[in-house]
Order: C-alpha cells, then structure tokens, then sequence
C-alpha cells in the first residue's frame, strides 16, 4: 500500500505525477538560488511566476 495524502504531504513526497514535477521544480529551484547565492548574487523567488528574480551582485 502506499502512503496517505496526509502523510505525503508531511513528508514532501507527492500523490501524482503532476505534484511530483512540481515537487522537482522546487528543488532543482532552490538548487540553482543557492549556487547563485554562493557566487554572492542576491535572489528572491517568492513572487507570483515561481523564477528567481536577480538583484546584481551583492557588495559591488
């Protein structure tokens, strides 16, 4: 048997196809603003399209 919704969802595993690539999206996203921000550039990616939106390098 899998596991309930409830459980999937405390956990971070996804119920279908469609969450798990959204699931995916999320991590390879915050994947690639950390390498960003390691290279000192700063990123938000909280606003309504789900990008990282870039604000230059820090400490110029």
């Amino acid at each position: 048997m899998g596991i309930s919704r409830m459980q999937a969802s405390r956990q971070g595993k996804a119920t279908s196809n469609i969450k798990a690539k959204k699931l995916i999206q999320g991590r390879q996203m915050r994947r690639k603003v950390a390498r960003l921000e390691a290279k000192g550039y700063k990123v938000t990616v909280n606003d309504n399209d789900g990008k990282p939106n870039f604000h230059g390098k820090l400490g110029k």
